[in-house]
């Protein structure tokens, strides 16, 4: 069996990305660097990567990323590696001691690998999803040892094995390994190339050998059986040994038959012992419902991409996870507009500007949302940023979303100290709102299904309800309150089928009538009949006849407020010539009208209803 020898990838490291040649420097050893005796300094691959950080041991350099996410972000970071590889199928096994994850994206190039080794930065291009700072696969880490698993990488040299292989025979043949002795590392052809588009040096191997290694310290790369320096300068054959190689070989024939191999032609795999307690960061009650989502997200920023988007996931079990079935709008914004430069999003010194891209998803069925996407977080930086839970009815994803340092939450107000000014995350969100209400101004005219949907999932959302979420109220609810108030849905067919509140009416009433069929012009049921919209719509509270914060402050109307709108002679007629109709042609709504004009009479009639009910018949 042959492997790509990483040796070579470490040597062609230091050596031409790098450009370093002087004697002291060891891509072999593990560490920083070691004074030997005689006071000569010798620095280590880590020191390559990484220049003169922290004491790998007592510094804070790991630690600052280890720390970083916790809980189920892992599960979301392997999915995402598994999108940028152009994956369909995903699977994840786990049980106390040890988790294998399974991708058929491609293989692993060289830039893909020199990113998966780096703290802190990234080669991914400007077009890939997150990782962009090279921190998340590191999170992977988290799942080994105690606690952050400092100790575990640094002493005990624990690190999750990688296998990338580009032909579906180099996969079987790990599968039937039955020795280390069987695994040979091949010389590997490399070569770099000048990307004029983005002004860089690239490298790529030529060759196709699987990648087979483990990483060490989360950025040594050591292969099968290899001889290295360790973090002490000490030379060890047993940092990835024969055991820790057959226990994946075994891993890997427990599981097979789960896995669809047919669709397995290339791909890449980890395998990793497990820190105890940390199965529970694979595991989360709302954790299929996060990925959920995130897959449609992921799936469509895929499209957009011209990547195939991930079909089959599969969590420890034989059920796949299916994608949430989301509507989405999307929105790009240029750095040659006055959005861009309005927004001034976070970049890394020297960093080019790139697109902007915002995703609007939201439910067709707005009931479904309940379900869906209600308690759950509301704001995607390709996965749920865990602590954004709002009172919204729909989700927004964005890449340009600034989280700082945190995993999980957005950070909030001015860069800096300043928590009174607008921040990105604010400038950001308020930019959305106004492109949303562009686009339902178009389907408004356009697309009259897809436009009720959308000012559904707006009017079921509301304000914050924990004081320190109501930063969103003003760049969203704010934003969207009048235009919902402008520009509400009635039932009417015409062209003028959205109306100011002054004109719309809540219908409290089972007969099949409306105002227009008697002439009262000025005046529309409101689109939806279901309680759920309507008490986002009305004015009083039924149960207690009580103004409450309404959204639309939308009146109730029955019957007795249609008859006391017939104030002409012509009304009264045309009124008159649908009761006698309803009353020779159905009786069941003839008697609904007679029960309803008790029901809603009540013991001070206004004089307009005593007046006009005198002249029915």
């Amino acid at each position: 069996m042959y492997i790509k020898d990483t040796r070579e990838f470490r040597r062609y490291y230091k050596e031409e990305v790098n450009d370093l040649r002087e004697e002291n420097r060891n891509e072999h050893f593990i560490g920083q660097k070691k004074t030997l005796p005689g006071q000569k300094k010798i620095y280590g691959f880590f020191h390559i990567y990484h220049g003169d950080k922290a004491d790998i041991r007592k510094g804070n350099f790991l630690n600052s990323f280890l720390d970083m996410a916790k809980d189920t972000q892992v599960v979301y970071e392997l999915i995402q590696n598994a999108v940028d590889a152009n994956s369909t199928h995903f699977y994840l096994f786990y049980d106390d001691e040890y988790v294998l994850v399974l991708n058929n994206g491609e293989q692993f190039n060289f830039e893909g690998i020199r990113s998966i080794l780096n703290v802190g930065s990234s080669t991914k291009d400007e077009h890939s999803d997150i990782g962009k700072f090279g921190i998340g696969f590191k999170l992977v880490h988290r799942l080994i040892g105690e606690s952050s698993g400092i100790n575990e990488l640094t002493t005990e040299y624990s690190g999750p094995i990688l296998f990338s292989w580009a032909e579906k025979s180099q996969f079987e043949e790990l599968v039937n390994l039955k020795s280390i002795k069987e695994i040979q590392p091949k010389s590997q052809r490399y070569r770099s190339l000048h990307n004029e588009e983005k002004g860089m040096e690239q490298h790529e191997c030529i060759d196709k050998e699987p990648w087979f290694f483990k990483i060490l310290v989360t950025n040594f790369p050591c292969q099968p059986n290899e001889e290295v320096y360790d973090i002490d300068y000490n030379p060890t054959r047993d940092l990835f040994n024969e055991s820790e190689v057959l226990k994946l070989v075994e891993w890997l024939n427990q599981y097979k038959d789960r896995i669809d191999l047919s669709e397995f032609s290339q791909g890449s795999l980890f395998f990793l012992k497990l820190g105890k307690g940390k199965r529970s960061y694979l595991e989360d009650e709302n954790l299929d419902q996060g990925l959920r989502i995130s897959l449609s997200v992921l799936n469509k920023t895929a499209e957009v991409s011209g990547k195939k988007g991930l079909r089959y996931v599969y969590l420890n079990s034989d059920i796949p996870i299916e994608p949430a079935e989301l509507e989405f709008e999307k929105f790009t914004i240029t750095p040659d507009s006055r959005e861009y430069e309005y927004i001034a999003p976070m970049r890394l010194e020297g960093e080019e500007k790139t697109n902007i891209e915002i995703l609007f998803g939201y439910c067709r069925d707005y009931q479904q949302s309940e379900q869906l996407i209600k308690g759950f977080p509301n704001f995607y930086l390709f996965f749920p940023l865990a602590d954004e839970v709002h009172n919204l009815h729909y989700i927004v994803h964005s890449n340009a979303f600034y989280n700082g340092s945190h995993r999980n939450n957005l950070h909030i107000g001015g860069e800096g100290n300043d928590k009174s000014r607008y921040g990105i995350n604010e400038r950001l969100l308020e930019t959305f709102a106004e492109k949303l209400i562009e686009k339902l101004d178009i389907y408004k005219q356009l697309d009259r299904e897809k436009y009720l949907a959308i000012y559904a999932a707006l009017l079921l959302s509301g304000k914050a309800t924990e004081r320190h979420k109501r930063w969103v109220d003003k760049p969203l609810y704010e934003t969207f309150l009048p235009y919902l108030r402008e520009n509400i849905p009635t039932q009417s067919g015409n062209n003028q089928w959205c109306l100011t509140e002054k004109f719309v009416r809540i219908k409290r009433s089972e007969l099949a009538l409306q105002p227009s069929d008697f002439g009262i012009s000025e005046v529309e049921w409101f689109y939806w009949t279901d309680e759920q919209l309507v008490s986002e719509a009305s004015l009083f509270n039924d149960s207690e006849n009580e103004k409450i914060d309404s959204k639309l402050c939308l009146r109730d109307w029955t019957v007795r407020d249609i008859i006391s709108a017939l104030d002409s002679d012509d009304k009264i007629y045309r009124f008159n010539q649908w009761i006698r109709k309803v009353e020779k042609t159905n009786p069941d709504e003839y008697y609904t009208l007679l029960s309803e004009i008790n029901n809603n009479i009540g013991y001070n009639p206004p004089e307009t209803f005593t007046r006009h009910f005198s002249n029915l018949q």
